[in-house]
């Protein structure tokens, strides 16, 4: 074999180098943004001062008249036990993909695959979360609509 094909094949089957750190930046980015957007859906237990899902939702009922919050409360409250069993089903995957990132030796195919579940029901919880805001919403006035609207404008307070 000669000295120059040998040095490629080696390039190639070195785990770093650009490839590498490039699938390790994008494997952080991914765990970024679903951590960052996933905190504020489902990914926070409630609290005494609610978090996560349920602070979201007392954010915008807040902003409601009581009879449109009462409406808009109603349709999601209904759909809870759902957002609990989605809410496990995250943290189950998120577990399995810490602990196969962890063992060794280190199995990239596995963690990609984890990684993958994770996200998928992430997915899963906030596709069902935003159907049943939009079945909430259609139960708001008009002007529970406008409300609504301004309060998804304004940051959430930490």
């Amino acid at each position: 074999m000669s000295a120059t094909r040998e040095h490629g094949l080696l390039v190639r089957m070195r785990p770093g180098g650009v490839r590498g750190g490039l699938l390790w930046a994008s494997l952080a980015a991914n765990l970024f943004f679903v951590g960052l957007i996933g905190s504020h859906l489902v990914m926070h237990p409630p609290s005494p001062s609610p978090h996560g899902l349920d602070g979201f939702i007392g954010r915008l009922a807040g902003s409601l008249s009581p009879p449109d919050a009462e409406r808009f409360r109603g349709v999601l409250d209904r759909e809870r036990p759902w957002y609990e069993q989605a809410h496990a089903a995250v943290s189950r995957a998120r577990d399995r993909l810490a602990d196969s990132i962890a063992r060794e030796p280190y199995d990239e195919t596995e963690v990609r695959q984890r990684l993958q579940d994770w996200r998928a029901r992430w997915s899963e919880g906030s596709d069902r979360f935003g159907d049943s805001l939009l079945v909430a919403v259609r139960t708001l006035s008009p002007q529970g609509r406008q409300q609504l609207a301004a309060a998804l404008r304004q940051p959430p307070h930490h």
